[in-house]
């Protein structure tokens, strides 16, 4: 209770003499290289804020799904069944039947099919269920 006091008596105090200063006394000369400088700092700030935003927040490309072999190749189709994606890229380590987690770059092929170009395998989950394998 005592620091809530004696922080709301500083910031009264600070606003009290923020508010009676002159116009003379507020106002500092800026030059046009100092300004320059100053909106270059801003927007640089700006800037690697919002690059730094779209790292925290872009979402990760995995999927997690059940393999199957279809037509000599590798299909994933995903946990809801909605998705099949043909696989590409490090495939080796994934077997049909496998329920996986994958991570890659997803994209469509050259007849609109989805595909997903495989960088690793994440997790190997073991045998998929009998109606993830049906799929």
């Amino acid at each position: 209770m005592k620091k809530l006091i004696v922080r709301f008596v500083v910031a009264a105090l600070c606003l009290a003499f923020l508010t009676h200063a002159t116009k003379a006394d507020a106002q500092i000369p800026v030059s046009g290289k100092q300004a320059a400088g100053i909106f270059g700092v801003l927007i640089g700030v700006g800037v690697g804020i919002g690059v730094g935003v779209y790292f925290l927040v872009r979402a990760p490309h995995n999927v997690t799904g059940c393999a199957s072999e279809e037509g000599g190749g590798l299909q994933l189709t995903d946990e809801q069944g909605t998705k099949h994606y043909v696989l590409q890229g490090e495939t080796a380590a994934i077997k049909p039947g496998e329920r996986v987690r994958i991570s890659g770059k997803p994209g469509k092929g050259a007849n609109k099919q989805r595909t997903f170009a495989v960088k690793k395998v994440t997790k190997d989950y073991g045998a998929c269920s009998v109606s993830g394998a049906a799929r």
